[in-house]
């Protein structure tokens, strides 16, 4: 494993390992947002969640770092695939569909990687975040596997 991805990862897990309490973050318009959402979608659950929180900014900002490190984080992702999806999609067309807290884009890196073509469909204000990062990853893989995947975002 890269150093520098290593250090990263455990540097954002030692940050979010610290013992907080909520008057840290009871000024945070981001929490109070986070709350008041989360109490939407899971009435059942309690409405402040700092764990909650904590958990999903957490594979937020480790998003970013699997980007910075693609291949590395590439190489460190365990795939179980008993079904063999990715077989699959290989060979016919199919459609992922995905909810989850980690890395979408790494899944879109996943599947370039294992040389299977795609479109991605995100909202606007996605996709003008995040244009550069999408076509990045996919130059970065192409680049590495020496595969010409074809990758086109809708809109």
């Amino acid at each position: 494993m890269n150093n520098q991805y290593k250090n990263s990862i455990e540097k954002l897990t030692e940050n979010y390992a610290k013992e907080v309490s909520v008057d840290d973050y009871w000024n945070s318009i981001k929490y109070h947002m986070f709350c008041g959402l989360k109490s939407l979608l899971i009435p059942d659950l309690p409405i402040e969640d700092l764990s909650l929180f904590r958990k999903v900014n957490y594979y937020k900002d480790r998003a970013y770092i699997d980007i910075d490190y693609l291949l590395e984080s590439l190489e460190n992702t365990t795939i179980k695939d008993s079904n063999n999806v990715l077989d699959y999609l290989k060979e016919q067309a199919g459609i992922v569909c995905t909810f989850h807290l980690g890395s979408y884009r790494l899944l879109n890196s996943l599947m370039m990687n294992h040389g299977i073509d795609f479109t991605l469909v995100v909202d606007q204000a996605t996709f003008d975040k995040q244009e550069e990062i999408f076509i990045k990853c996919h130059e970065t893989i192409c680049e590495s596997t020496k595969v010409n995947t074809e990758f086109e975002i809708i809109v």
